[in-house]
């Protein structure tokens, strides 16, 4: 029994510990190509750990990117879409056009870690007056993953539609007069697969769905607390998507790892939940801001837009319950044992040093 409660502990605080590594994975990078009079103007936006699939970044091998690297490896990056990225106007030569310096997107801080921070990469290409017509061809799923989703946005005035682009459908064409009419929209798959993809690779949500939970002691009080987090990050996640209530992107991200510190420093001080499901409203009130920062960044169109938002909601339910349903057998088995306190307090210990070192790194 101790050999197996060693390991149990060992287990738990090796899977914490690789927590950092996992953050926000995502394996979706977005583009957005604004069609204006004389130009078409492209911003693609691909966060760190996907653009060192494509160049190793960390010259310096710290464990961190900072502008200087970024800058040194963008002449190489630049020349990877130019080659894999194929925009077509008329029957000229595929030409993205000319690149501006890389920028880091909203207020993701110049050092931040590759899974965390987003990068633009801005591109505009002259067009003939009245010319609309264009097309794309991407080749960058050998690359990156036939996993890996490319989400495009076209904007013309005050118009914006969604399709997106896989490794089995990797050309879009764009004609606004042709009979075969505009792009697709996103399908209501993708915006719910898009929830799911959001809570799964974001780590600290769910770093703070187990420390709450690993205390739970019945069914009946962990019903309250998911429930508690369902109703709160939809509230929010809904009124930050349509703009009725809006918080600086590094106040909630700090936000959100605070959560999980005073959480954790609950587990340790008090060892049971209590009614734990009001301090998760409270906190799920957060964690839906940073839901909506990817609904954000897709520019919905206002056609179907709330429907959209509903999908995006349900996959983040579809996927907390991928996480939850799995994960409370084993918490009420190891509740049996008198060794549970030792994994509870391992669990939330290593949470209470990951989400501080997030926050100390998220005020940067």
């Amino acid at each position: 029994m101790r050999q197996l409660r060693f390991l149990l502990i060992l287990l738990f605080g090796f899977c914490l510990s690789t927590l950092t590594a996992l953050a926000h994975v995502s394996d979706t990078s977005l583009l957005r190509i604004q069609i204006l009079p004389k130009a078409l103007v492209l911003d693609l936006n691909v966060d760190l750990s996907t653009l060192q699939k494509i160049t190793p970044l960390d010259s310096n091998a710290d464990g961190r990117v900072d502008r200087t690297e970024l800058n040194h490896a963008a002449p190489g990056i630049e020349q990877y879409f130019r080659d894999n990225l194929r925009l077509f106007i008329l029957d000229g030569p595929p030409e993205l056009g000319k690149m501006s310096a890389p920028e880091w997107q909203g207020e993701a801080t110049p050092d931040a870690e590759a899974q965390n921070a987003h990068v633009n990469f801005h591109f505009e290409r002259p067009m003939p007056e009245g010319q609309r017509a264009f097309s794309l061809s991407v080749d960058i799923f050998n690359t990156l993953g036939n996993k890996h989703s490319l989400i495009v946005a076209l904007i013309q005035g005050n118009n914006s539609e969604q399709t997106v682009l896989t490794a089995d459908l990797p050309v879009l064409a764009y004609d606004p007069i042709s009979a075969a009419g505009p792009a697709p929209q996103l399908s209501s798959l993708e915006m719910f697969r898009l929830g799911v993809e959001h809570i799964l690779s974001g780590t600290d949500h769910l770093l703070f769905l187990l420390t709450l939970l690993v205390v739970v002691g019945s069914w009946r009080q962990m019903v309250f607390i998911v429930t508690a987090f369902t109703f709160a990050h939809s509230v929010t996640l809904l009124l930050a998507a349509l703009r009725v209530v809006r918080l600086p992107e590094a106040f909630v991200e700090s936000m959100i790892a605070a959560s999980i510190v005073w959480v954790a420093a609950e587990n340790l001080l008090r060892g049971e939940g209590g009614r734990r499901w009001m301090l998760t409203f409270v906190f799920g009130l957060i964690h839906g801001f940073g839901f909506a920062g990817n609904l954000e960044a897709l520019d919905l169109p206002r056609q179907g837009f709330l429907r959209s938002v509903l999908l995006f909601n349900g996959g983040v339910e579809a996927g907390q319950l991928l996480v939850v349903l799995p994960l409370l057998p084993l918490i009420f088995w190891m509740r049996r044992f008198s060794w549970h306190m030792a994994v509870q307090r391992v669990i939330s210990g290593s949470a209470l040093v990951l989400a501080l070192w997030w926050v100390w790194e998220r005020l940067q």
